[in-house]
């Protein structure tokens, strides 16, 4: 049966029907082609409320219904990466939203960590999921867009000079001091080290450091929560050198100064300390403001001379972790005790960082062989 012939409009375009719901065209092949595939849509399960909706305004009930219950470092992490979906195609119905349009949402963020990217994909890929299942859209675009690979392996293990800063450090009465020589020869996370207690998790007796809690932060409060995973309440033995360092001393690894779990803020100003210090060390006692002002530098930048400029000590609170698993490694220990005392859930991250570690000592063979054979030919010759 043929189709009626469309009443052209005053506007010049044409428009047909479906239960009441307008379809516009140039032509009357373009209105009713229009309408089909609305038809077609609803057959296939799509509201038939989902004309109009954007990516905007359901983002907007996607993280108020999905994630009320986070908390708010989480959330604000979430409202980061929406931001840049609505940036990108935010005014568009949701409907329209093409791979491509969520390829370029993920080549925003192509230079950054690999782990911010995943972050990032999760969550469109989440929203789209979900407006996918509330009959929004038919499919979801997320499907064939390929994330991008960003950087890995920022952190990194502590050289042998590094170290000696560190356990010249613990000799000091900086606050932070035996915290880092916690962290770095028991591998503990940053959370688990705020939440350590000397009295009630460490045993001098049997030599072992119990890790059954961590602290984390919620808005720059500290919460006091189980480990990252169920694997982190882990029991490790001691080092003599740590238990050297601890001995005697009761309560919180680090504290605030009145006492109680250190805030985010808190944490952070202890650490800046305790780098700034660490610098010192390293500049033999001078600090930052004496370059060029002491007599010694008059005299020298007198005299023409240059002199020494200012080295600063830079690590990161993970290296101390890394730096541990470094250690074990280097010591034989097999993988099912590193990962106990590392406190993984599984094998994956210690067979990567072995990998890793086994890779670096092969080229260094390889290299000491070809130099021996090079010194070979050479007698020769």
């Amino acid at each position: 049966m043929p189709r009626p012939t469309l009443k052209k409009r005053s506007d010049g375009r044409y428009v047909c029907y479906y239960k009441d719901k307008p379809f516009y065209g140039i032509t009357q092949t373009e209105a009713y082609n229009k309408r089909d595939e609305y038809k077609k849509q609803i057959e296939m399960g799509l509201k038939a409320d989902a004309a109009g909706r954007t990516v905007s305004s359901y983002a907007e009930e996607w993280i108020k219904t999905y994630k009320s219950g986070v908390s708010q470092k989480t959330y604000n992490s979430y409202i980061v990466f929406i931001k840049d979906l609505l940036n990108e195609c935010g005014d568009k119905i949701i409907q329209d939203v093409t791979t491509s349009d969520i390829q370029r949402v993920y080549n925003t963020r192509a230079s950054n960590s690999d782990s911010d990217i995943k972050k990032l994909a999760m969550t469109v890929n989440s929203i789209f999921e979900s407006a996918h299942a509330d009959g929004l859209i038919i499919r979801n675009p997320c499907a064939k867009a390929k994330r991008p690979v960003g950087t890995t392996g920022t952190h990194r293990a502590l050289e042998g000079w590094e170290k000696d800063i560190i356990k010249r450090m613990a000799k000091t009465d900086h606050r932070f001091a035996p915290a880092a020589m916690v962290m770095l020869y028991a591998g503990l996370r940053r959370g688990e080290m705020l939440a350590l207690n000397i009295d009630r998790d460490v045993d001098f007796k049997a030599m072992t450091i119990t890790i059954n809690e961590a602290i984390r932060y919620d808005s720059n409060k500290p919460i006091l929560c189980d480990p990252k995973t169920e694997a982190g309440k882990r029991t490790i033995p001691m080092l003599d050198e740590l238990a050297a360092v601890l001995y005697g001393k009761h309560g919180l690894l680090a504290e605030m100064q009145d006492g109680g779990y250190l805030s985010e803020t808190g944490f952070r100003r202890l650490w800046d300390s305790y780098l700034y210090n660490c610098s010192i060390m390293l500049n033999d006692g001078q600090r930052k403001r004496w370059i060029g002002k002491t007599k010694t530098d008059k005299l020298l930048l007198a005299e023409g001379e240059d002199i020494s400029t200012w080295k600063e000590f830079k690590i990161q609170t993970h290296d101390f972790r890394h730096s541990y698993c470094t250690m074990l490694y280097e010591a034989g220990i097999d993988l099912k005790s590193a990962q106990k005392w590392m406190g993984h859930a599984d094998e994956k991250m210690i067979l990567k960082i072995y990998a890793h570690l086994t890779a670096k000592q092969e080229n260094i063979a390889a290299d000491k062989l070809r130099k021996y054979v090079l010194k070979v030919q050479n007698r020769i010759l």
